[in-house]
């Protein structure tokens, strides 16, 4: 979110609704009833005609680039990805809808259950093909030199630089839809190119996010100076299968 992802039109049409000027605060840290009724935060809401329409939710502070009667076409910047409204953590809530029903585009049809790929998505198939389904996933892993806090590692506020005398070097990630039975592998990687740090941590019941870490001391002595790697992997079933992999990276001086 600070270094700014912008948010585009999906498709051409007329903005017939647009909000700005509210802050990028979690809704954990200022309650629901702070945006009541404004749970969209800033926003832009398109009529693409026909009865569809597209909104955008949750853009940053400042960031809103179009006002109510204006033609976009599809690619056109509307604003950034931001914190503002109903939200726990940067990102952008983009809802499809036909004369107010909402439409999910990866269906192409309403569906009561189950979810995934439908078969009439209104993607294109060269933006389907760029959004793959990921029903789990690691989605942010990184390094710290400290027992790391989930809300604190999502702000980014652990990384480099890296001393060489820190007392620990710890690989820590938030995942997604981990189910009980799976297992979070985490390997660090050493500026020469060999395994510093294993380790498998077990998941023992259903998580939508679960945020896990592992590290080790340092050796004795200072880290050898160089570039770390960290890979956090979920491994499924009994083959071993690998659902989802996300790796890190670190120097230490």
């Amino acid at each position: 979110m600070r270094a700014g992802v912008d948010v585009l039109a999906a498709a051409a049409g007329t903005v017939v609704g647009a909000r700005d000027g509210m802050d990028d605060v979690s809704v954990k840290e200022r309650g629901a009833a702070a945006v009541e009724a404004r749970e969209c935060g800033n926003g832009v809401r398109i009529d693409h005609g026909d009865g569809w329409t597209s909104q955008y939710c949750h853009l940053k502070n400042g960031s809103v680039a179009v006002a109510p009667g204006q033609r976009v076409v599809a690619g056109q910047r509307l604003g950034a990805v931001g914190l503002s409204g109903l939200s726990e953590y940067p990102h952008l809530h983009f809802q499809v809808e036909r004369h107010g029903e909402v439409i999910d585009p990866f269906v192409g049809a309403p569906r009561t259950e189950g979810c995934g790929l439908g078969e009439a998505p209104l993607w294109r198939a060269d933006v389907l093909a760029l959004l793959p389904y990921q029903p789990t996933a690691v989605y942010l892993a990184g390094f710290a030199t400290v027992q790391p806090e989930p809300e604190a590692a999502r702000r980014g506020a652990y990384g480099e630089p890296v001393a060489a005398p820190s007392p620990i070097l710890v690989l820590w990630a938030d995942t997604l839809n981990v189910r009980a039975g799976d297992r979070l592998r985490f390997a660090i990687i050493g500026p020469d190119g060999g395994p510093l740090f294993q380790h498998e941590a077990a998941v023992e019941k259903d998580q939508t996010r679960r945020f896990q870490f592992a590290g080790r001391k340092r050796p004795a002595g200072d880290w050898p100076t160089g570039r770390y790697r960290g890979d956090v992997s979920i491994v499924r079933g009994d083959g071993g299968e690998t659902v989802s992999t996300r790796s890190a990276a670190i120097t230490i001086r």
